[in-house]
């Protein structure tokens, strides 16, 4: 018996090593070559007994379906066909997966269209369906995938009677059932055609209709999340407003779901009140909820530092989908929305998401990080941050973050601050980023020689983000008015405006730098305290 069973591990090995070989070989060689030298051998490498033998050929059968020149060499072999169809009702997933996948391939052509859905290979299908409930869930998952590549292959499996089937399984009474049909049908109303069928047919009423009567449906928990998830992505892919006009049940049981006490109901509820929130459609029709979705905000920010892990992320991501605002759509209606909704969820926000920011949680971290991107081009946001004492000191300092990811969340938070600040963004000659000690002086509320002594010292070192080398900085305080009279001096060509404010404000900054890494002279001018505004920068 040792001696079958190390021959059988040998044999295996074998096997395994000879699959790794075929496959660096067969990929050197033209698909149009492959069907032609190696038709009977793809054919009973489906018979083979090892799973990976049978991998190799249907990922194979897939490449030659890609060629032009040879997807009718297999197309119009329906034995070959056939046994791909099926391994789809194969014990093991990967199999199945790779089966799956090189048919969703074969019908992306008309050919492969016409061969799948004839009447022999349609029959192997449905037989396949019969093996098991596991089985027939991945034909029904082929069949989706089919049907959301165009009008034409929807219609080919509407005919085939398969769509028929799948719908009335998710509008059944077994509600397990209907957990696993929604996310197809989900997948499916990603497409326009798609959405158009589903309507036709009045799946979209029936769901509506299931979720109306879920109140009375103990078991209404298993596919409630799903069904709830279905019209939050058709709103984002169709349009909101007309989503949720339609079918008010929708929006009033995200509701029900976020005012609840279930994680699960709160996780779902939070989750498509950000995919809803993430375009201004749908940002007005939360808004128009007025005072209950502000009560609701309040429960999301306290879910976002008292609520579980996980939870607390999700809170995070909605937190930032609903509060930002492209800069071109920053209208004084939107602006005021924003900051109400900010406002909303804590008595003191800002201090909110600083804390969490601070914990030691680094997708919590980041999930903060995030929240502060996503308001930081906002006037509003921009006035907290400035007088939350330490908030600015906060975002320049790079010690904190305790991995890259950390890091890079932080890096997009003070390139968006700097933008919208307008500091100086390119360092010229190859040197793109930003020095962190720049915004420490958008900030600086001193002037004459005092300022000086508040401001580096000269000859202090700072980094610059893209090369990560230190420049040396000298600053310079000019109480000169007009700027342009420093730049003069330098021989620069750049014009300056003449500085606007009174009393300090109108003093101005002349950093002088240079970067290692390009070695070039680098010098800025700009007016710290007209609220970052930079006027001109350029190299020496």
């Amino acid at each position: 018996m040792a001696e079958a069973a190390l021959e059988l591990l040998e044999r295996v090995e074998q096997v395994s090593l000879c699959v790794s070989i075929l496959e660096r070989f067969l990929q050197a060689l033209d698909p149009p070559d492959v069907i032609r030298d190696f038709r009977g051998e793809l054919q009973e490498g489906l018979f083979h007994p090892d799973d990976a033998v049978k991998i190799l050929t249907i990922s194979q059968v897939g490449r030659i379906v890609e060629n032009s020149d040879a997807v009718r060499e297999v197309v119009g072999n329906p034995e070959l066909l056939r046994q791909i169809i099926y391994c789809i009702g194969g014990e093991k997933i990967s199999v199945a997966k790779e089966a799956i996948k090189s048919l969703s391939r074969i019908a992306q052509t008309q050919d492969g269209l016409e061969a799948l859905f004839g009447r022999s290979l349609l029959v192997d299908l449905k037989n396949v369906m019969g093996t098991s409930d596991i089985v027939r869930y991945r034909v029904y998952e082929l069949i989706v995938e089919i049907s959301s590549v165009s009008a034409d292959s929807l219609n080919y499996c509407a005919n085939s009677g398969l769509i028929s089937d799948l719908l009335g399984e998710l509008t059944g009474e077994d509600v397990l059932v209907r957990t696993t049909c929604i996310e197809m049908v989900t997948s499916l109303a990603y497409t326009q055609h798609g959405r158009r069928y589903l309507a036709q047919q009045g799946i979209i009423d029936k769901i509506s209709n299931i979720i109306i009567g879920a109140d009375s449906d103990p078991f209404s928990g298993f596919y409630l999340p799903g069904f709830v998830k279905f019209f939050g992505n058709l709103a984002i892919v169709d349009s909101p407003q007309q989503i949720c006009e339609r079918y008010p049940v929708f929006v009033e049981k995200v509701f029900e779901m976020a005012e609840g006490h279930d994680p699960t109901m709160i996780g779902v509820a939070v989750d498509t009140l950000g995919i809803l929130g993430s375009n201004m459609e749908g940002k007005q029709v939360l808004q128009k909820t007025k005072s209950r979705f502000q009560d609701l905000l309040n429960r999301i920010g306290h879910h976002a530092r008292n609520a579980p892990t996980e939870l607390r992320l999700r809170c995070l991501d909605a937190i930032s989908s609903l509060l930002y605002l492209p800069p071109d759509q920053q209208t004084e209606d939107l602006l005021r929305m924003t900051e109400s909704w900010f406002v909303s969820l804590s008595s003191q926000p800002l201090e909110l998401f600083r804390g969490i920011s601070t914990q030691p949680f680094p997708d919590l971290h980041c999930g903060a990080l995030r929240v502060f991107t996503a308001i930081a081009s906002q006037p509003w946001a921009q006035k907290l941050m400035l007088e939350s004492p330490g908030f600015i000191e906060y975002i320049v300092d790079r010690s904190v973050e305790p991995d890259k990811p950390s890091k890079d969340a932080k890096y997009e938070l003070r390139l968006c601050v700097l933008k919208a600040w307008d500091v100086p963004i390119q360092l010229y000659h190859g040197c793109n980023g930003v020095m962190n000690w720049q915004i420490r002086y958008a900030r600086q509320r001193a002037a004459g020689p005092k300022a000086e002594q508040k401001g580096e010292p000269r000859g202090q070192q700072r980094h610059c983000y893209a090369c990560d080398l230190h420049i040396t900085v000298q600053i310079d305080w000019n109480l000169d008015p007009e700027p342009s009279s420093v730049l003069q001096k330098l021989e620069c060509g750049f014009g300056f405006p003449s500085v606007l404010g009174l009393g300090h404000e109108k003093y101005s900054i002349l950093v002088h730098g240079t970067c290692k890494l390009t070695q070039k002279a680098l010098f800025f001018c700009w007016h710290p305290f007209c609220f970052g505004g930079s006027r001109a920068s350029g190299t020496k």
